[in-house]
């Protein structure tokens, strides 16, 4: 199974500390996990022993929303490239903490159902919010079983079928969530999450039982020193550190 993560280096932890880089465990994650991965990224040098496919930033866009037409211009290198028809979509900040099947990847899940996208509290920044609402307005018209898919989980893709998205939507222009709209027209059925992710934060107390989990994503505030040994207890040793800052 290949494995792609989108990497926008700037915005990682890594680059804004140097400490820990969250994209070598999201990896060694998945090599420990699910040990026949086929690993790409696609974007900025990861610096790590991956295929790595260069996509160039969109740094501007007459949409003034650059980030989101970045990550679907990921998505067209993805298609055109030589990753797998099937593959699996990572970020740096997803981790695989037991070992899991092709089956497992294959689950649909949603953070919940949604009976009403007008009055569905989204959480993060207001512009995703409006990304979101703008999304899930259309989906809602797709059909009637919707839930909110963004759980920032590996979602298992197919080419083909994003390509139809992406061209369908005129996603290249029109800032859309293309996974979502991907899982409303592609989902035969949604699982909704129970225990299977942990969003660490710091209000967090036990990390042990956090880590009782089988897939993990976390915000830059759960990496403290007790996360950091934890996931060295697991995965190993970190081999990525930010060069030392030198006055000239």
């Amino acid at each position: 199974m290949d494995f792609v993560w989108i990497y926008a280096k700037p915005f990682s932890y890594f680059a804004k500390r140097g400490t820990w880089n969250e994209l070598e465990y999201s990896i060694k994650s998945v090599k420990k996990n699910y040990p026949k991965a086929v690993c790409w990224v696609v974007g900025d040098d990861p610096g790590l022993d991956v295929n790595w496919i260069k996509t160039d930033r969109v740094i501007t866009h007459p949409s003034n929303h650059p980030i989101d037409i970045d990550v679907i211009r990921k998505f067209r290198t993805i298609i055109d490239s030589d990753i797998n028809e099937e593959f699996v979509l990572m970020y740096d900040d997803i981790f695989l903490i037991k070992p899991v099947t092709r089956k497992d990847l294959e689950v649909v899940y949603g953070r919940c159902k949604i009976d009403n996208v007008n009055t569905y509290s989204r959480p993060w920044s207001t512009s995703y919010r409006r990304l979101w609402q703008k999304t899930y307005k259309m989906i809602q018209d797709i059909t009637e079983n919707v839930y909110d898919w963004e759980t920032h989980l590996p979602r298992f893709l197919e080419k083909y079928a994003l390509k139809q998205v992406l061209d369908a939507y005129m996603c290249d222009e029109n800032p859309l969530i293309a996974t979502s709209l991907y899982s409303a027209h592609f989902a035969e059925e949604t699982k909704v999450l129970t225990n299977e992710q942990s969003n660490l934060l710091n209000t967090v107390v036990d990390i042990d039982k956090a880590f009782d989990c089988t897939f993990m994503n976390i915000m830059d505030d759960t990496i403290t020193l007790e996360f950091k040994n934890k996931m060295t207890e697991l995965f190993g040793e970190g081999t990525s550190f930010k060069p030392a800052y030198r006055r000239h």
